[in-house]
């Protein structure tokens, strides 16, 4: 399972409600406005509170059997090859397939530790459906149009150890690169 690290903020509207903002990266994840009022909601001291700030860790849950063979049957219908590599995580082979940004956004639900993107149409904008891919141990972005500023999106892939990098096509054996 993949673990996510989300940001939130809760305020006082001027109607006297809470408002939940929730950022990931600094960007705006949701906002929602509850039907609480504020003076419902009260700090250890008893005292209203008016702002909250924090972070949580949300787990993300593996898809479904039924989800997982859709993406299975995406990945086929790509030309790309899934393997199970142990009980609960998958090898995903893409090279030279019709791949996009889009279809790594579905790929990325999978407990992944090694992935093949070289030669597909993969970009900066895809590889951010991959920081939280926290078992990705082999990643192969030869041939594509990812730049440093993709790969950016990779360094809290802590046990990321093999990277094919898009520029020189060398094997860099190293967390970061």
């Amino acid at each position: 399972m993949a673990t996510a690290g989300i940001d939130f903020e809760i305020t006082k509207t001027e109607e006297g409600k809470l408002k939940l903002r929730l950022l990931r990266d600094n960007e705006l994840f949701t906002s929602a406005k509850s039907a609480v009022p504020l003076s419902a909601n009260r700090g250890f001291d008893q005292q209203p509170v008016e702002r909250v700030v924090g972070r949580a860790s949300l787990k993300r849950n593996p898809p479904t059997e039924q989800r997982r063979k859709a993406i299975e049957a995406r990945i086929q219908a790509l030309g790309g090859e899934l393997r199970r590599y142990d009980k609960s995580s998958f090898d995903v082979n893409l090279f030279k397939s019709k791949a996009d940004d889009r279809d790594l956004k579905k790929i990325s639900e999978l407990n992944l530790v090694a992935l093949t993107l070289t030669g597909t149409k993969i970009t900066n904008a895809g590889l951010k459906h991959m920081r939280d891919m926290e078992r990705l141990g082999d990643l192969s972005l030869t041939s594509t149009a990812v730049t440093d500023e993709g790969l950016a999106h990779l360094t809290k892939l802590k046990r990321l150890e093999y990277l094919t990098d898009p520029h020189t096509a060398r094997l860099h054996r190293s967390p970061r690169f």
